[in-house]
């Protein structure tokens, strides 16, 4: 296999500069990121904030997903079909989770491998950091995170890692030289951990500008993902990729309509309302 930096610069912002042909391939244009957080058992679901998935309704996700034909990949397989080296499944998704809980090891691994699905997990690069130090355990609880050795073990599976900063700080709120330290020094540990390239990463909160953007681009990622951030077609920006939120309460319904319809402009378009209403009232 052909050494991808030799067949891909990291200059190019898009997925359509990266191909050599006029026409973007429609299925790159209909892949939808999905994005989680926590999955979580019937002890632990009741009274959880947006980001806890009930166990069984991610079955539930994972059961859809098969009925309709889609294929989890990972930003690994994106990229190795944008060199050539590999071909596209007829319909497929990307299955993400934020932060690196270990409910992710316990629960969602075991259902993922079941299905022979794979997905992405976004893990922090202070392994230090046990658990989920950077929210308010007013709103969200404090969770563990997965140890080393997990985190070693589902890479080990086919599950890619990908950074998400070195402390979880908010990226666009912090001065230049914490925000290269926050981007350099996560990809730097786990890469030590892992002993592999690390392509892809997540800002944390979703916020993201130009100015991270650039720093991720620099620090040699190929992706770079969001939130409601970014185009809602697939691959019109590397740097700044839409995802789907799969919320807490989501069965198998809520699910289907967010994989088999556009309701990523629908939701993209409740945000934004939503954030002027809320400048309407401070104003």
């Amino acid at each position: 296999m052909a050494n991808f930096e030799e067949k891909l610069t990291l200059q190019a912002d898009s997925i359509s500069e990266y191909l050599n042909a006029g026409k973007v391939d429609k299925r790159l244009q209909d892949i939808k990121v999905l994005m989680y957080h926590r999955i979580l058992s019937e002890n632990e679901y009741d009274n959880k904030h947006w980001t806890g998935v009930h166990v069984n309704h991610f079955e539930e996700h994972l059961k859809v997903l098969e009925l309709f034909g889609f294929t989890p990949i990972t930003f690994t397989d994106l990229r190795f079909f944008l060199t050539k080296d590999l071909e596209l499944p007829r319909k497929p998704v990307i299955i993400t989770f934020d932060d690196g809980y270990k409910d992710y090891y316990d629960l969602a691994h075991p259902l993922l491998m079941q299905y022979g699905m794979r997905a992405v997990v976004f893990a922090i690069g202070d392994r230090k950091i046990r658990e989920n130090i950077w929210d308010d355990e007013n709103i969200i609880e404090r969770a563990p995170l997965m140890t080393d050795e997990e985190l070693i073990s589902i890479f080990d599976d086919g599950v890619e890692i990908g950074a998400h900063s070195y402390s979880h700080k908010p990226l666009t709120k912090i001065t230049p030289a914490e925000l290269e330290a926050e981007i350099f020094e996560c990809k730097d540990s786990l890469e030590e951990l892992l002993e592999t390239d690390i392509h892809t990463f997540c800002y944390p909160y979703g916020l993201d500008n130009e100015e991270v953007q650039s720093v991720v681009k620099k620090s040699g990622f190929t992706f770079g993902c969001s939130v409601y951030n970014g185009p809602l077609q697939f691959g019109d920006s590397l740097f700044c990729i839409h995802r789907v939120t799969i919320k807490n309460g989501m069965g198998a319904l809520g699910f289907a309509l967010r994989i088999l319809t556009p309701y990523e402009y629908l939701e993209l378009g409740g945000s934004k309302v939503k954030k002027m209403i809320k400048n309407l009232i401070n104003t």
